[in-house]
């Protein structure tokens, strides 16, 4: 159990890798200047050179990319541009709302799941387990998006308790 747990630890470093290094190189698939962004309205060229400068966006793309993964890294998310505070704080600030939506929705999946999984496996090859099977199919196969959007719609139209 061990050797698995640290196979999959290590297998995600260049997992995470990857999906950084798509990220960097999206952000520079969008077309316009990152300093015009980060500036806004108001800015000169004499402002623009200097968020190129802090950024490093005057530098090859490659030495960006470096910069960007030894910023990583270190845990070094940046900051927002909107909110004008470190990512990293913004991050932490909504991790326990995030660890408590995500323990809340693998405790009903498992209670329903292994409740659903125990009826269908007790009345095997019944019409209630190809209903299960059926209902199980649909699940694993609909976007979560549009599940999720889904699941809203009856607080908001029905009950009326979410505008």
């Amino acid at each position: 159990m061990g050797t698995y747990v640290l196979r999959r630890l290590l297998f995600a470093i260049p997992v995470l890798w990857g999906i950084a290094t798509v990220v960097f190189f999206l952000v520079f698939a969008v077309p316009g200047d990152p300093a015009d962004i980060i500036m806004g309205q108001h800015g000169d060229a004499r402002v623009k050179a200097a968020i190129h400068a802090k950024y490093h966006l005057d530098k090859p793309i490659l030495v960006q990319y470096g910069y960007f993964m030894g910023r990583l890294v270190q845990l070094d998310l940046g900051r927002s541009y909107a909110q004008r505070r470190k990512v990293t704080a913004i991050l932490l600030d909504h991790a326990g709302a995030t660890i408590l939506l995500a323990v809340a929705s693998v405790a009903v999946a498992v209670v329903i799941g292994m409740g659903l999984g125990c009826l269908a496996a007790y009345k095997q090859g019944s019409w209630l387990d190809s209903i299960v099977m059926g209902i199980s199919v649909l699940g694993i196969s609909t976007p979560v998006f549009w599940l999720g959007l889904m699941a809203i719609l009856p607080f908001c139209k029905v009950l009326g308790v979410i505008p």
